[in-house]
């Protein structure tokens, strides 16, 4: 295991690192994937809670400052923080793509928009109670919404939610890949596979204890269950779990990186690193 911040929440891979979110003591852990160790920890807002790579930059959200920090993965310096205004309290969630930053505030129930080319926020979007998670693809933003048990389908081009889709209980996270949307049901202790040409949910597939956080890739779709300290491992083509993997105390973010998948443990301050 790999030793980062105090409560991690949120992490993302890319460009050899993975980066990590530690809510409770206001970092950003820089891991190097090959070498497995951290090599950075960036100062940010209050509660770190999500973080995304994408347009050159690292994004996390402050759910407590309601500000957004923009990081310099070369430098690992923050160059950035991003004032959301009043009217977008609690960004707990985002996510890079279609030229912009997405953000998800769990207090006013809105998702802002973001443009990385002058770190603007150019608009606000009202989704369903309790945003929570959200991931970009397929032409589309998706925010889960877990006091109503949907999800947001968002076009990125007018600002406008063009499909509610009701899923499982308490959607927690989200992610999308291959044409396919992979929602997370923490109550329900239920993935939903949906369907982004139709907006239908196409699969309802057993996990384990409380699945809060998902990401895609190796082969598979890799779902964090924060009660029963697993991982489960979904074949993306039979929808059938191959494996249930244990990992350190309550992970609560998960990413997929170098071919390898990284797990953070939010009791214990670590990153369990899985090779499929």
């Amino acid at each position: 295991m790999i030793r980062v911040g105090i409560g991690p929440r949120g992490a993302a891979a890319a460009d050899g690192a993975v980066w990590v979110a530690n809510a409770d003591s206001n970092t950003v852990s820089r891991i190097e994937e090959h070498a497995c160790r951290v090599t950075g920890t960036i100062k940010v807002g209050k509660a770190p809670f999500g973080v995304t790579a994408g347009d050159g930059a690292v994004w996390v959200t402050n759910a407590r400052s309601n500000t957004v920090t923009r990081i310099d993965p070369r430098t690992r310096r923050a160059t950035a923080t991003i004032a959301l205004g009043r009217y977008s309290k609690g960004p707990v969630a985002i996510a890079a793509g279609e030229g912009a930053i997405w953000v998800a505030s769990v207090k006013d129930d809105t998702v802002t928009r973001i443009d990385p080319s002058s770190n603007a926020v150019t608009g606000r979007i009202a989704v369903d109670p309790g945003p929570g998670a959200i991931a970009v693809g397929d032409g589309a933003v998706w925010v889960t919404s877990a006091e109503a048990d949907t999800v947001s389908r968002i076009d990125p081009a007018s600002g406008t939610v063009t499909a509610t889709i009701p899923v499982g209980k308490v959607p927690a996270g989200a992610a999308v890949s291959g044409g396919t949307v992979w929602i997370a049901n923490a109550k329900g202790d239920t993935m939903s596979r949906i369907d982004p040409n139709t907006n239908t949910v196409t699969a309802t597939i057993r996990v384990g204890d409380r699945p809060v956080a998902v990401a895609v890739g190796a082969g598979a779709v890799w779902v964090a269950n924060v009660k029963d300290n697993t991982v489960s491992r979904i074949d993306p083509g039979t929808n059938a779990v191959t494996a249930t993997i244990g990992v350190g105390a309550n992970p609560g973010a998960i990413a997929v990186g170098d071919g390898s998948v990284w797990v953070a443990n939010q009791t214990d301050g670590s990153v369990s690193r899985l090779r499929p």
